[in-house]
């Protein structure tokens, strides 16, 4: 899916080497800067990272280190006190591990004896390495340019004791890439196929009072809560008993996971397109089918169109089978 979508900005880029599962060395004849003009007027949908490769070298080719170093210290000019992370990726059956990760420390060593800031939490620019059995692939580039600030596009996040489910990090990794920041004072929320609870603890946390919207319960971990309200309903049920007031009824931000396909989630999106406010933002997942998922992702983002703006789509680390879709609401 990657390779097709970057094919349509670049039709002379060409596959070059399979290096994992997710990870594809790619022939771009137009070079890796060509890129950045469509990807800035319109985000990817499956590419989820991706940096240039300005140097390939054996691993115990003599010098290799120094090679990486050189690289590094010509792009970016110490006095700039610009940040950069050493992103490290490696294939799976590595055997070299431990020589590799001495050799990170070694690099991080020697670009902070030179004048670089290293800094894996706030980067600017990114030392980008990916090693194989056999050769290393290396690049620095902006993380701006990269798609993703983090390595490999691979956001985490650390589990905490009031956790509800995984699917939390879903919604954390969609409101980061998204840039949607906290609320307001008093802003409100709508969060359909609430169950078990673990998107509307994230909004309660993040200043929202949130209307929880599903015919299960919650977790017990958010009884009570004074910042939760549960409708014990469908989504369906839940907008036809409002439908008289839902002007009355406006939310800042709407979120949808629910457990269904893709273009049944689309309507219920459509049918709740008045309770947003004007400026408002949505969120939704779309749950795709095995096969043919482009074609399932066009037609949900079309059916969008006819309500709402459709800001970005993007398959998110944490959402492997699904596409995540951000919306807003103008006033036109």
């Amino acid at each position: 899916m990657a390779v097709n979508e970057l094919q349509k900005h670049d039709s002379l880029s060409r596959p070059a080497q399979k290096l994992s599962p997710e990870i594809q060395l790619i022939n771009l004849p137009g070079g890796y800067m060509a890129l950045q003009g469509a990807f800035r007027k319109q985000l990817p949908i499956f590419i989820r990272h991706y940096f240039p490769v300005q140097l390939t070298t054996p691993l115990q080719a003599q010098g290799a280190l120094e090679q990486i170093i050189a690289l590094t210290l010509e792009t970016i000019k110490p006095c700039t006190h610009q940040p950069i992370s050493i992103q490290m990726r490696a294939s799976q059956s590595n055997s070299r591990y431990e020589q590799i990760l001495m050799n990170i420390r070694q690099i991080e060593q020697r670009l902070r004896e030179s004048g670089l800031v290293v800094d894996d939490k706030n980067p600017t620019w990114a030392l980008s390495l990916y090693f194989n059995e056999t050769s290393v692939f290396a690049g620095v580039s902006e993380c701006v340019d990269n798609l993703s600030y983090y390595n490999g596009g691979m956001h985490r996040f650390k589990r905490d004791d009031g956790m509800i489910s995984r699917a939390e990090f879903k919604l954390l990794e969609a409101l980061s890439v998204f840039g949607i920041g906290l609320p307001g004072l008093g802003a409100r929320a709508l969060d359909l196929g609430a169950a078990p609870g673990g998107w509307s603890r994230i909004l309660a946390m993040r200043g929202y009072r949130v209307t929880s919207v599903d015919p299960a319960e919650l977790s017990e971990k958010l009884s009570n809560h004074p910042n939760i309200t549960h409708n014990k309903e469908t989504a369906q049920r839940f907008f036809a008993k409002r439908w008289a007031v839902m002007m009355d009824s406006q939310y800042d931000l709407i979120v949808n996971d629910m457990r269904m396909d893709a273009l049944d989630s689309c309507r219920i999106m459509l049918d709740c397109a008045g309770c947003l406010k004007i400026g408002g933002t949505a969120l939704m997942t779309l749950k795709l089918p095995q096969a043919h998922w482009l074609q399932h992702t066009q037609k949900a983002v079309s059916l969008l169109h006819r309500e709402y703006n459709v800001a970005a789509a993007r398959q998110l680390f944490h959402n492997r089978s699904e596409v995540t879709v951000l919306l807003n609401k103008s006033c036109n």
